[in-house]
């Protein structure tokens, strides 16, 4: 290489490394864009040295809006797509009105004796909703049984893909007390939700509530980890 061709690079990563605010990554974007236009070293020092780095800036916000738009466009078509995935088969709709705060406590209270298992660690203080049940709301239920065995990851961009509203652990239970009739017989709900609201186990892997009932009858309210694939045997629940 030679001395000028090492001089000049020397010299752009010292002008790029200089535009601190706006980070390395962007500021090598712009430089190489403003190379192609024409920009010399002289120019690329102006660029840098000016106060605030206010022109480069006012020169990047254009690019900036420009890749807002294409991520933008991007996640919309992506939510386009998994709305109307076929690994999502909705089996049933139902409405509910709340008419006292969901309590995953009192709902042990009333029902622990009803399932053959009831996970010890499904308490109010382990389940904070994201998007809790309001008192006097009225929601409709949707719950949709997952084929071919979709991600978690894929069953909250399914849920956030229609405009739902998370159940968590509290909602999964405040579903069943009303609408107990419409959990199908051999399958498992879950209780989706961020994982940040959802306890965590040993591992810090998020849990996931999962509440359904056997072929022979027998209920079941336990926990999922977010690391396993949903089966055959479960759904998605979410509110609208």
């Amino acid at each position: 290489m030679s001395n000028w061709r090492s001089f000049k690079i020397k010299r752009k990563m010292t002008t790029i490394k200089s535009v601190g605010k706006i980070g390395l990554h962007l500021a090598s974007r712009l430089i190489f864009r403003l190379e192609k236009a024409g920009l010399t070293v002289r120019l690329a020092k102006e660029i840098s040295s000016s106060p605030g780095n206010s022109l480069a800036e006012k020169m990047m916000a254009p690019v900036m809006v420009n890749l807002t738009n294409i991520a933008v466009r991007q996640n919309s078509a992506e939510l386009k797509k998994i709305k109307n995935d076929s690994r999502f088969q909705k089996i049933a709709e139902f409405k509910i009105r709340i008419l006292a705060t969901p309590s995953l406590d009192k709902f042990r209270e009333k029902h622990e004796k009803e399932f053959s298992r009831f996970h010890q660690n499904l308490k109010d203080a382990d389940f904070h909703p994201s998007e809790p049940l309001e008192i006097g709301q009225e929601k409709t239920a949707f719950i949709y049984h997952l084929h071919r065995s979709p991600s978690h990851k894929d069953s909250l961009r399914f849920i956030k893909a229609h405009g739902g509203q998370f159940p968590n652990a509290q909602g999964l239970s405040e579903a069943y007390e009303q609408g107990s009739e419409y959990f199908p017989e051999g399958l498992f709900v879950i209780g989706f939700d961020e994982k940040e609201t959802l306890l965590c186990d040993s591992y810090t892997q998020p849990l996931l509530p999962i509440l359904g009932r056997h072929n022979d009858g027998r209920k079941h309210f336990g926990l999922t980890s977010f690391r396993n694939k949903p089966g055959e045997q479960d759904c998605l629940l979410f509110f609208k």
